[in-house]
């Protein structure tokens, strides 16, 4: 998917992350009510797919771990929360 400039597999990476964002959010609201990933307002889902790409280039050892698993790391690292 980051090597593969097409559309179908780029769309699908942005679906995929798109689908992390949300769900990160339901259960976050539903256990804690606190959202564990601070993406900001206005990132687009190409930036999403940059950064988790940006991540697996740098840490090949990784790639056999669960995808949802690495996306959210990825995006975890690059938009840190906000401490209250």
């Amino acid at each position: 998917m980051c090597r593969d400039d097409g559309a179908a597999s780029r769309g699908f990476l942005y679906g995929y992350l798109a689908s992390l964002i949300d769900t990160s959010a339901f259960v976050a609201d539903v256990i804690s009510r606190q959202h564990p990933l601070c993406v900001p307002e206005g990132v687009e889902l190409n930036q999403l797919a940059d950064v988790v790409c940006r991540y697996l280039q740098d840490n090949p050892e990784k790639r056999q771990s669960a995808g949802s698993g690495l996306a959210f790391v990825a995006v975890g690292h690059s938009f840190k929360c906000k401490k209250l």
